[in-house]
């Protein structure tokens, strides 16, 4: 927290005054006679000011908790390195913790070695975190410099992980979900307005908040011309002379223009607002649509008819919020433990569950198994592989289980009168059948068990199972009614 103190000694404000005096001195050398910079005339009553006193102890505070920051990822990183660690190379550390007891420091260690052995777990919660942010936050303090400052504190990991949001997510190692890699194109714009606070008070880290002078563009480009080693990387000033130069950098105005666009055509912010609605456009030479952002495609609504804006449904969202491979890793477990509740109750094993399955001795020698089967049980396979092209392809592989379930039933046997591999083939395909049915019904604890274990550092509390459902040969068909041991419906009395 910043130094609650809101006055300066005299020998504090008479050496601001002094490093403020010698850099307008320096600056002058490279300006001609009718750009040179004067000495700010306002600095002493600056100096005397609670508020700007305020403003610059919240800066200085933010300065040292980021060069600690960096201090404790080389701490870290001092005998090992993260696998993968470029999954956030620019903005990891900026979620550790600065404090000095116990509780940090290890909070500290369990969050790097959650990052060195999965380092797409931590990406998972920085992105959701950001994802699910409300940008009204940022607006109701952006014209006010000691509130922005404030905010940036309370929401450093937010600003720094949406100040880099395009190369994270663009990062070919990051795995993003399909849903959110093609989204990434209308994203990244609105997102990155929530590092509007990195750029605006990082470059004002410490005294130089009163030290550096008033500079325009064109004269911090006269400088530059003339002394380019300001802008080599490391430099002091280098991130203040970039964002000189930048057009627009250090203003609000186009981050709100961007956000009353969208207000003032009817659209809500709110938690999860950046993925809520999506703006499409279609480019009719390569029959190709696009996402874009949402307020370049309302401004351009009314003079392109190829642009669409819409809610997205639910389902999209909710894919979109898969993040990467740990959801998907997450998942897989939930449905596995589900299944083995619905099917045998013991830990599942797709060998063991195939060979349990196999036809008797004269349907393999004679190669007499339905495709229907084959079909599933290849689907059941590839569903359940983390290295298959269809690792949880839901429609695949229950696509495949109702065909098998339609082709045994549309046969007419009594379930009493199939042999024993029917029964348990019959019985498989109706555990993941009723499976999807029970993540579909249960889906949002299901996606919180999932939060909860991929975002907390401590082990989590389970979420409480759904109750197990006996399943013995109580087979439950796609459409919830029963099938009778002794009779399936239409039954014709054919034998296998």
């Amino acid at each position: 927290m910043p130094d609650e103190t809101l006055e300066l000694t005299q020998e504090e404000k008479n050496l601001i005054i002094e490093r403020h005096k010698k850099l307008v001195d320096e600056f002058n050398q490279y300006l001609p006679d009718d750009k040179k910079l004067s000495y700010d005339e306002t600095l002493n009553d600056r100096l005397d000011d609670p508020k700007e006193i305020k403003y610059y102890k919240t800066l200085d505070a933010i300065n040292k908790k980021n060069l600690r920051q960096h201090e404790i990822e080389a701490e870290l990183m001092n005998n090992r390195a993260p696998n993968n660690n470029l999954l956030l190379a620019r903005s990891f550390l900026y979620g550790l913790k600065t404090e000095t007891d116990d509780e940090a420091k290890e909070y500290n260690k369990k969050l790097f070695d959650i990052y060195s052995k999965e380092p797409e777990r931590v990406f998972y919660s920085r992105i959701k975190n950001v994802l699910d942010f409300n940008p009204q936050k940022l607006l109701d303090v952006i014209d006010d410099k000691q509130k922005l400052a404030e905010f940036y504190l309370e929401n450093q990991e937010i600003c720094e992980d949406a100040f880099v949001i395009s190369s994270t997510l663009e990062n070919p190692n990051a795995n993003i979900s399909p849903a959110l890699r093609k989204a990434t194109s209308g994203l990244s714009r609105m997102i990155e307005c929530l590092g509007y606070p990195v750029m605006t008070i990082k470059r004002n880290m410490g005294d130089d908040y009163f030290v550096f002078p008033k500079l325009t563009k064109e004269q911090a480009e006269l400088i530059i011309g003339n002394h380019p080693q300001y802008m080599i990387k490391g430099e002091k000033y280098c991130g203040r002379f970039a964002t000189l130069l930048e057009d627009n950098a250090l203003s609000p105005e186009p981050i709100k223009e961007s956000f009353n666009t969208i207000l003032n055509h009817g659209y809500k912010l709110g938690n999860g607002f950046f993925y809520r609605y999506e703006a499409l456009e279609h480019n009719d030479a390569t029959n190709t649509t696009k996402e874009i952002p949402l307020d370049v495609a309302i401004k351009n609504l009314k003079n392109n008819g190829n642009i669409c804006v819409r809610e997205r449904a639910p389902e999209d969202m909710h894919e979109i919020r898969k993040i990467n491979k740990a959801f998907d890793n997450e998942f897989s477990r939930i449905w596995k433990r589900k299944f083995s509740n619905n099917y045998d109750e013991r830990p599942f094993d797709f060998e063991r569950i195939r060979n349990a399955n196999k036809g008797n001795y004269f349907e393999r020698l004679f190669r007499r198994t339905s495709p229907e089967y084959r079909s599933f049980i290849n689907a059941f396979r590839e569903y359940n592989d983390p290295n298959s092209n269809n690792f949880l392809n839901k429609d695949l592989l229950k696509e495949t289980a109702q065909a098998y379930f339609d082709y045994k039933t549309e046969q007419g046997v009594s379930f009493s009168k199939m042999d024993q591999t029917a029964r348990n083939r019959l019985k498989l395909v109706s555990s993941v059948l009723k499976t999807f049915r029970d993540i579909e019904e249960h889906k949002k604890a299901v996606y919180t068990e999932i939060d909860n274990k991929i975002l907390n550092i401590e082990e989590p509390k389970r979420v409480q199972a759904v109750e197990k459902n006996e399943v013995e040969d109580n087979i439950i068909a796609p459409n919830d009614n029963n099938i009778e041991k002794n009779e399936i419906q239409n039954e014709k009395n054919l034998e296998i």
